[in-house]
């Protein structure tokens, strides 16, 4: 378990060590998934981020758009 700092901004400031055993580097994403017990950051499956990005592009309605989106923290909760 580590301490993390929240800078005056509310970025969160992740160690060097955590960042390398989880693959995480400048300009990486991560998924927040809300949790009863707080947040759990996860960093995001290239695969999935890639997913994420060509389905950008593409008009949603709304409720399309929800369920994509609850698919895709699914996913990155299994991972």
């Amino acid at each position: 378990m580590e301490i993390l700092k929240v800078d005056s901004r509310g970025r969160i400031l992740i160690n060097k060590r955590l960042r390398e055993k989880y693959g995480i580097s400048p300009g990486g994403r991560v998924v927040a998934i809300e949790r009863d017990d707080g947040i759990l950051i996860k960093p995001i499956d290239t695969s999935l981020d890639r997913l994420s990005e060509i389905l950008a592009g593409i008009e949603w309605s709304r409720e399309a758009r929800k369920r994509a989106e609850e698919w895709l923290l699914k996913e990155a909760r299994k991972s």
